[in-house]
């Protein structure tokens, strides 16, 4: 047998097979598309997270975390805050959010809902903003819990539902393997 006939016979064999051939092609064409679109849809929620991280960065909500965090790290008020009782931490969060009038408090709960909802929603890449958020978020909402608290008694309202659905909900594997062990 020649090269010219191992051509032919291999063309009679897709001949006969052309189906077979098509029905596999198709196959492993719509298997690279599903790839394809999950690889983008994965890359797209980043990239939305990545938007909140660098909000996050920005004047606005930088000025606010600053303004609620200087009063907890000023030195020469370090050493009686470690020595602080539960309710004169919970006191002094409270003075502080309202010595910055609400409005840094209020920033930072309205970005923090508004990426919980992200998160929540799937729009957001959940893992992406637990490992950048989770602390902070976590942090915030324990300092001024009894501040928040009031807030919400006042409104009549859980200002933060979505908040506590991200640390609880979206956050858990992360917060669980975090802290394994400590």
């Amino acid at each position: 047998m020649n090269l010219a006939q191992g051509f032919q016979k291999i063309w009679e064999w897709l001949g006969r097979n052309h189906v077979q051939i098509k029905l596999i092609f198709t196959v492993i064409v719509g298997f690279w598309v599903v790839l394809e679109y999950y690889s983008n849809l994965k890359q797209t929620k980043i990239e939305h997270s990545l938007m909140y991280i660098k909000r996050y960065q920005e004047k606005k909500v930088l000025n606010a975390r600053t303004a609620l965090d200087v009063p907890w790290i000023q030195q020469e008020k370090l050493e009686s805050i470690k020595k602080s009782s539960k309710a004169e931490w919970s006191k002094k969060a409270t003075d502080i959010a309202k010595n910055n009038k609400f409005i840094d408090v209020y920033i930072l709960i309205s970005f923090y809902q508004e990426m919980s909802v992200c998160a929540e929603n799937d729009v957001c890449d959940s893992k992406t903003l637990c490992s950048f958020f989770y602390e902070d978020v976590d942090a915030f909402i324990s300092l001024y819990k009894n501040f928040i608290d009031m807030w919400e008694e006042s409104w009549d309202e859980n200002i933060t539902a979505e908040i506590d659905t991200f640390l609880n909900s979206s956050c858990t594997e992360y917060a669980m393997a975090k802290y394994a062990g400590k």
